[in-house]
């Protein structure tokens, strides 16, 4: 099992952004890792790209997280340097 992360990013920023990769992801306290996510270059205050990635455990380890559960998960991006955001999602079924 895995977790399917989607979704549209956006630079309201002033200077060119790219997304280069996702870290310290955790849900219902289980360390996940990311498989599938591309770099996406924004530009300054333009149109927002969509950007999809999975989450799984360790090898041979069942998935911990349900519907509900937190998911958090830092995105590392460049920007003259390497800056963390966090991010906090909440779990749920597609169509609920």
């Amino acid at each position: 099992m895995h977790i399917h992360v989607g979704g549209t990013v956006y630079n309201r920023g002033q200077q060119l952004l790219t997304i280069v990769g996702v870290f310290a992801a955790k849900a219902a306290g289980q360390a996940l890792e990311v498989d599938g996510l591309q770099d996406a270059t924004l530009e300054p205050g333009g149109e927002g790209k969509p950007i999809y990635f999975s989450l799984v455990p360790d090898a041979g380890v069942p998935l911990a997280a349900t519907p509900g559960d937190t998911l958090v998960f830092k995105v590392r991006a460049t920007r003259g340097g390497l800056r963390a955001q966090r991010v906090k999602l909440t779990l749920g079924l597609p169509g609920r």
